[in-house]
């Protein structure tokens, strides 16, 4: 409901008419992400400058990061970190899928994924540690993006990897 509320509010153009960078960690990453799908169904195009998703508690499957990714300018960055258990706790109230985004890096092609571990022990330190992920996203350390020639693997092992229910 809340990235309903929060495509509309850009769709109206209240912040005005200059595309805007989003960030959220968290529930706030979930709120992005869905954001972002609603403006895809809107064909809302030019909207959106980068969208950065911290410890997003969701599995997405390629084809929904395709959709966010159409309504992002420069680029949609994947922030995880293995060592979030409390992140993985509360994924399960989200998607019973094994694939959580905010745990892991998710190959699809046109998603940057940036490592977090090293700076991350845990759930709780992600708000104390937004400005030192963000540094990592602007310089680039930690990062990988599947290639085009790699897309093809990606999708043989998502075909073949099995969802596990915890």
């Amino acid at each position: 409901m809340a990235g309903f509320l929060l495509a509309e509010i850009l769709e109206k153009q209240v912040q005005g008419k200059r595309p805007v960078a989003l960030l959220g960690y968290g529930p706030g990453a979930t709120i992005v992400f869905h954001c972002l799908l609603e403006l895809h169904k809107r064909s809302q195009g030019s909207l959106i400058y980068s969208a950065t998703l911290i410890a997003l508690p969701e599995g997405p499957s390629a084809v929904q990061w395709a959709a966010a990714r159409s309504v992002v300018s420069y680029e949609v960055v994947n922030c995880y970190s293995d060592r979030d258990w409390v992140g993985a706790i509360a994924a399960r109230l989200y998607t019973l899928s094994a694939k959580v985004a905010g745990l892991r890096a998710v190959g699809v092609e046109g998603i940057r994924d940036v490592e977090v571990s090293d700076l991350v022990g845990g759930h709780l330190q992600l708000r104390q540690k937004v400005g030192q992920i963000m540094e990592r996203v602007r310089t680039g350390e930690g990062s990988s993006t599947v290639k085009t020639e790699d897309k093809e693997a990606a999708a043989a092992e998502e075909a073949q990897a099995e969802d596990v229910v915890v």
